[in-house]
């Protein structure tokens, strides 16, 4: 009878685990044909990760790499990198690559970006200088800035290359409002333009959060309202607003919705043309979606400030030079150690005419007191070019008295002229 009674236990304990685990199995099997048949499209259909591009030979980079040194150890320069990659051409053969950088001119000195006001637009509402809305009873006017680096404190550069910046010089087709990137989306490409005024709606007026900068309130009815210019140096301002607040590491993804800062223009691959006008309605609110949904920055801060240009820079560059160091400890070679070599061209000196077309050479006011408070940390490699200054007009004489080179350490100061054919070089001495 005992042995009945525990036989009969363990049949009811087997039954009821072999029901937990059917019922389980069957909410499994639900849970699946839920998700199969009546889950959102983007589940189930293809989707793409615009954070990267895709060559046909299978080569993949990040659209937008941002490399972030903060300063905050004060050992160094603050530096902003975002590097554009895009492919060259609609055959996706290969990836043409921009960068912007924004670096401080001295360890003591931040980045700064400024909202600059459009100079046809007042603060004070004026019918006929601002345009303006009515919605709901009251009057908005409409006014618009854009943000640019505050250039008292640092400096911008703009940087170019066909081969990951292994090889970078200064850009010869700058970032600017009518850069279009051509960019892939499932089997279509689509060149993105930023769409410079963001145009207000009635969807976001005088809300306390919107698009706009900031509003003003002038009494009764009457408000004015300052946008943004969507543009490259607005969006390295929000990045660097993002920053601020982020934890220093390498490698990291940075999700950053900005798909509705473009307008979009679609290739036609059959007509090799693409579209004259932006994508409208559905069709533009697809890819500004996917765009808003996946994309995302790869990025790199650091609490160190920029030293090295070969180092500590994805351009390999730092204020325009590749040989810029500001630390002595971290130099090989050269004679004039812990020194950044400031290439000086023909274009860096004042004319001074001898007589008639003859000239002499004084570097500029402005070149000598920019770079005079850097004058122990830096040397110049000069070169003339004296078949540009006779293209000019003018023939060479030879250096001012009091032509400024004195004020810094010179490592080589070179005239080349081309003689029967031959690039004939000669140095100078003071």
């Amino acid at each position: 009878m005992a042995k009945q009674e525990k036989m009969s236990k363990t049949r009811k304990i087997t039954i009821i685990l072999a029901s937990i685990l059917a019922v389980l199995m069957i909410g499994v099997c639900l849970w699946w044909v839920l998700v199969y048949y009546l889950a959102p499209e983007k589940m189930v259909s293809n989707t793409w990760n615009l954070s990267t591009l895709t060559t046909s030979s299978g080569e993949t980079r990040d659209i937008v790499e941002v490399d972030y040194y903060s300063n905050k150890n004060k050992n160094g320069l603050e530096k902003l990198d975002v590097k554009w990659n895009y492919f060259h051409d609609e055959s996706r053969d290969s990836i043409y690559s921009q960068g912007l950088q924004y670096i401080a001119k001295s360890s003591g000195d931040k980045i700064r970006f400024n909202y600059q006001l459009d100079a046809d637009k007042d603060r004070v509402p004026d019918k006929e200088k601002a345009d303006y809305t009515w919605f709901d009873g009251k009057q908005y006017y409409n006014n618009w800035g854009m943000y640019r680096l505050n250039e008292d404190f640092a400096s911008r550069y703009n940087y170019q290359s066909y081969d990951d910046y292994v090889n970078v010089s200064n850009s010869t087709n700058p970032l600017g409002f009518d850069s279009r990137l051509k960019i892939q989306i499932g089997d279509e490409i689509y060149a993105m333009k930023f769409k410079g005024n963001n145009s207000p709606t009635t969807e976001f007026l005088y809300q306390e959060t919107g698009p706009y900068v900031f509003a003003l309130f002038h009494g009764w009815t009457e408000y004015n309202l300052y946008y943004a210019y969507y543009d490259f140096d607005y969006f390295s301002a929000k990045i660097y607003d993002a920053l601020q607040a982020g934890q220093y590491g390498k490698d990291g993804q940075f999700l950053f919705e900005f798909g509705d800062m473009f307008d979009y223009y679609k290739y036609d691959s059959e007509n090799k043309v693409y579209s004259n006008t932006e994508l409208k309605g559905d069709a533009a609110g697809k890819v500004i979606e996917e765009v808003k949904t996946y994309f995302s920055i790869k990025i790199n801060v650091h609490a160190d400030g920029a030293q090295k240009a070969s180092e500590d820079s994805i351009f390999h560059m730092l204020h325009g030079n590749y040989n810029y160091n500001l630390n002595p400890d971290r130099v090989e070679d050269g004679y004039f150690v812990g020194r950044s070599i400031i290439n000086c061209s023909l274009y860096d000196f004042e004319l001074v005419k001898v007589h008639e077309n003859n000239v002499a050479l004084k570097l500029k006011e402005g070149f000598v007191n920019y770079y005079k408070k850097y004058k122990d940390t830096i040397v110049l490699d000069v070169v003339i070019d004296i078949d540009e200054l006779e293209k000019l007009g003018y023939t060479y004489f030879g250096l001012a008295t009091d032509n400024g080179l004195k004020d810094f350490d010179i490592y080589k100061i070179i005239t080349q002229q081309t003689i029967d054919g031959q690039l004939v070089k000669s140095e100078v001495t003071l």
